[in-house]
């Protein structure tokens, strides 16, 4: 194991671990799009634990929401990590390792799994979204009000001046919205509930020695919201990370929808599409943003797939006033891995 002190020299994370007892002989693990980082740790002889380190206060005033939601979760039988202790000045969590058996591992290497792991992802969801009785909602932000509820007009402030190498014209982002917003008023009332807000396998964990729902160890929902209840399914059926076959997301809209009226069904799959549409376009331009600002060049490997994507959606009636403004701007949306200008893009962004 590496010592912790090779991946950031700290007294305050080894004086941390040692009031736990526990040794700062660690190793770093994937990481997140978030300035977060994450190391495994030997807690006892048989039993480790992670140490998750907050690098910016954004990520330090997300711990309290992480351990409420993880304690909530857990008290209706969702499979959360234990939260052990906190230092929220620091930056510092220790908590249950839940395992290296992410459903992301899991399908990678063994695809015969794939639609069981699908499956039990979307029972997760269907029980997830009736968690938050009336009297809890104040618990969770209004989806809507969220970064991520708002975070299509990325496409505009950074895509759009990436791909056409030059900057906005003045007004582009208020007719973007309004486009928006005129598609958007003609949806039925969303059903709501409990949403993740980042549902996909990455973040989701077989536990095979637990029962029913918690068999999915839940990760990485400091997040979650109070939303469209179709959201989460865009996360994971529409996943920028891989190509999840037709017949597993038809699958699983079915099974989601079941028990549903006609009404119900016609809602939900509008707003699924609506929101697949809402989670790429934030999405592509958020790997941008995080290029150029954070220098997470690593992140346009997501492009192709996501302009895929959206290329696919704006051929869809309903968008179609989104399509023609796009096309008016100039703006496509390509499947290559693009060469990005910083210094331009950086001076004709918002």
């Amino acid at each position: 194991m590496n010592s912790i002190e090779k991946v950031e020299s700290s007294d305050l994370v080894n004086e941390f671990l040692e009031k736990n007892g526990v040794s700062a002989q660690c190793v770093q693990i994937a990481g997140d799009w978030a300035q977060r980082q994450y190391f495994r740790i030997q807690k006892d002889a048989d039993k480790t634990a992670i140490l998750m380190k907050c690098l910016d206060q954004n990520n330090r005033d997300q711990m309290r929401p992480f351990v409420t939601i993880a304690n909530h979760l857990r008290k209706y039988g969702f499979s959360t990590p234990e939260i052990y202790d906190v230092d929220y000045e620091q930056g510092f969590m220790l908590l249950e390792d839940l395992g290296t058996n992410d459903f992301d591992t899991i399908i990678k290497n063994n695809a015969k799994q794939n639609e069981e792991l699908y499956h039990l992802a979307a029972s997760v969801l269907k029980d997830v979204k009736r968690l938050i009785p009336d009297n809890e909602v104040q618990l969770l932000p209004d989806f809507f009000e969220t970064a991520v509820g708002r975070g299509h007009i990325r496409a505009v402030n950074w895509y759009m001046p990436m791909i056409r190498s030059a900057g906005n014209r003045k007004g582009a982002a208020s007719d973007f919205l309004k486009v928006w917003e005129e598609i958007e008023s003609v949806l039925p009332e969303p059903e709501k509930g409990f949403v993740h807000i980042d549902f996909h396998p990455g973040n989701l964990v077989l536990l095979p020695s637990r029962k029913g729902k918690a068999k999915c160890g839940l990760l990485d929902f400091q997040g979650a919201a109070y939303g469209p209840a179709a959201y989460d399914y865009t996360n994971l059926l529409k996943d920028i990370r891989r190509d999840v076959p037709a017949s597993i997301e038809e699958d699983v809209l079915q099974e989601s929808m079941a028990g549903m009226g006609q009404e119900q069904k016609e809602s939900f799959l509008s707003w699924y599409k609506f929101l697949s549409i809402q989670f790429h376009l934030r999405i592509i331009g958020q790997v941008v943003k995080l290029s150029l600002e954070e220098g997470r060049d690593d992140l346009l490997s997501f492009i192709p797939r996501v302009s895929y994507y959206l290329k696919k959606e704006l051929e869809e009636p309903e968008f179609a006033p989104l399509k023609s403004f796009f096309e008016h701007e100039g703006v496509y949306f390509d499947d290559t891995i693009p060469n990005i200008d910083k210094k331009f893009i950086l001076e004709n962004t918002v």
